[in-house]
């Protein structure tokens, strides 16, 4: 009996102390802390080398650099020669198209302006002369010309190492100088018809 009583005490100590104590052990759940995305670590080039250099990438179709390669960082930057950049491509969308546009678009201005009509643009002014304008043209499309080789010459590199491989070209940026000016042009020729000098 007396073992029996103490069993039964033991079990009634242990059913009341043992949740107590779980009780005040245990802790409210912590919510898991959100795990932390890591950038990306920057993925390396591999390069392809023969015996002048890196090999291009499957998407560039052009020459191979002429004046090697210059090493910037881990990247390897081609060097190509003018005469690699200024293609028969660049030579008509860059120097040629926009020639031809910039002067019909300046023979137009003249003709509206000797007809009466008066210029907006504020840098040839209300009444300009043909040396101004030819002037001016001559500026602005010498300083596109330039851009467009720069534009030409940095996506030949792009593409050489496989950066670029969406996106308009740059002949088709190249064209839109020149669409411009033929509009404009279109326009002031057209002026010519309907404000004529009394």
């Amino acid at each position: 009996m007396k073992a029996f009583s103490r069993i039964a005490v033991l079990w009634m100590v242990g059913a009341f102390l043992i949740p107590g104590v779980r009780a005040q052990d245990s802790k409210p759940p912590v919510a898991p802390a959100p795990e932390r995305e890591l950038p990306d670590a920057p993925k390396k080039k591999l390069y392809v080398f023969d015996n002048h250099g890196p090999l291009p990438s499957a998407i560039y179709k052009g020459p191979l650099p002429a004046n090697g390669f210059r090493q910037k960082a881990d990247d390897w930057e081609p060097q190509f020669s003018f005469q690699q950049v200024a293609d028969k491509k660049f030579w008509f969308a860059g120097v040629v198209a926009p020639s031809i546009a910039s002067a019909l678009d300046g023979y137009a201005t003249m003709r509206a302006v000797s007809m009466g009509n008066t210029e907006v643009n504020p840098l040839f002014g209300t009444h300009p002369g043909v040396g101004r304008i030819a002037g001016i043209k001559i500026g602005f499309t010498a300083l596109n010309s330039i851009c467009v080789y720069i534009l030409k010459k940095k996506e030949m590199r792009s593409r050489y190492n496989g950066v670029i491989t969406e996106g308009p070209r740059w002949w088709h940026l190249a064209m839109v100088t020149p669409a411009l000016w033929l509009s404009a042009g279109a326009y002031d020729y057209s002026l010519g018809h309907y404000h004529a000098h009394p």
